[in-house]
């Protein structure tokens, strides 16, 4: 795994990948902006202003600030400086190296997140935001969370080190899994559809999906977008191999019972009408012997309609109407309601089943307290793994 990670997100938020076809040759195509590489704009269209005129500010601090600068002119000089940087195709700059893999400042500013985290701020503190992007100040809060996410992404890339070490890989269904999340992210970025998005690739000269997944693996095999998952594999592997004890599972029972206490629970079913006419109409054929299931059916206006009325358990602390919680609550198990009238409609209430305040026996929640043992314990022993894989390894950080 000797490469030079590239750029690759693997959420909406850290961008998606599009793959595209020019003189036969590949290349990807982001839409991000940083020192090395300038604006890269993808095929896709809707680019805000403010993209340019926030990544211009994060890329150029120094503005005068004794100055107005408009957004205009922001955006202006952004297109300039942009078509600039591309034309001297600068090497990126390298962030850090990891027993070899290089990791460069494009690849931590994408794993940072750093622009969608400035965009969201700028949308409700416009002003802090400038401060933070136009002020020495700001700019060192900017590069110490840019830090922080280094040594995560180091420590991702050590686990993802180890597995190839191992021999863990991802498997065929794993791969397919992280490429459709990658397409699924660009349609959401882009609010395209399926059809939309097959005949964009057909456009880039893809015969099929399953091609553009195929190139897609060929470019990206050794970049974030399958070295975050391979990570998470060996993490959960690690995981995995924790042993919980019953003796555990008892003590953390025993210490946390307050979890695990239920309220009272009344499983009902009703009969929703809109006026009392059809509400008495319905009454009087369940007096008479008629199925409330099936009377639910025909009669009721409620989402519940086609489940014969049944709404399950509910308890006190829902957010239900007064009268139909005081109704459903005074009710014995098997008995029916009179009429009641909330601001819904008049509804008719049958009670099913009724559970006693109480809390939930260990049995029910021996799984629950398993699971959260063993990834409390297991998170413990991932540190534990990772602080010697850092020990270990040869770590040049150069931010």
């Amino acid at each position: 795994m000797a490469v030079n990670h590239r750029v690759a997100g693997s959420s909406p938020a850290q961008g998606a990948i599009f793959l595209s076809r020019n003189n036969n040759k590949y290349r990807s195509q982001l839409i991000t902006y940083n020192k090395e590489s300038g604006f890269k704009i993808m095929q896709l269209k809707r680019i805000l202003s403010i993209v340019m005129v926030l990544t211009l500010l994060v890329a150029f601090p120094v503005i005068a600030q004794d100055e107005e600068v408009t957004t205009d002119q922001v955006t202006t000089d952004a297109s300039i400086e942009g078509e600039e940087v591309l034309e001297e195709e600068q090497q990126p700059e390298i962030a850090a190296v990891v027993n070899g893999e290089q990791i460069t400042r494009q690849t931590i500013e994408q794993f940072s997140n750093i622009q969608n985290l400035i965009m969201s701020l700028y949308q409700q503190y416009q002003e802090f935001t400038m401060v933070l992007l136009r002020t020495e100040a700001g700019n060192n809060v900017i590069d110490e969370y840019q830090k922080l996410k280094l040594d995560q992404l180091i420590n991702q890339i050590l686990l993802a080190q180890e597995a190839v070490k191992k021999g863990i890989t991802l498997s065929d269904e794993e791969i397919d899994q992280v490429i459709n999340n990658q397409i699924s992210s660009m349609k959401e970025q882009y609010d395209i559809d399926d059809a939309q998005f097959e005949q964009t690739i057909k456009d880039q000269g893809f015969e099929s999906v399953e091609a553009y997944k195929a190139e897609f693996y060929n470019n990206y095999k050794d970049s974030l977008v399958f070295t975050i998952p391979l990570a998470n594999k060996m993490s959960n592997q690690i995981i995995q191999e924790i042993e919980i004890t019953d003796q555990e599972i008892e003590q953390y029972y025993k210490e946390n019972k307050a979890n695990y206490e239920l309220p009272e629970q009344v499983k009902t079913s009703h009969i929703l009408l809109e006026d009392r006419e059809t509400a008495e109409e319905v009454m009087e054929k369940l007096k008479n012997g008629g199925d409330f299931t099936e009377l639910a059916k025909e009669y009721s206006t409620a989402s519940s309609a086609e489940k014969g009325g049944d709404i399950g358990y509910i308890s006190k602390d829902q957010n239900l109407a007064k009268e139909f919680k005081d109704a459903v609550f005074a009710l014995e198990a098997g008995k029916t309601s009179p009429i009641v009238e909330t601001k819904y409609g008049f509804h008719i209430i049958k009670v099913f089943d009724k559970k006693e305040a109480g809390i939930r026996a260990l049995k029910e929640v021996r799984n629950q307290i398993e699971d959260q043992l063993k990834y409390e314990k297991g998170q413990s022993e991932v540190d534990k793994f990772v602080k010697k894989l850092r020990e270990e390894a040869e770590i040049e950080k150069k931010l």
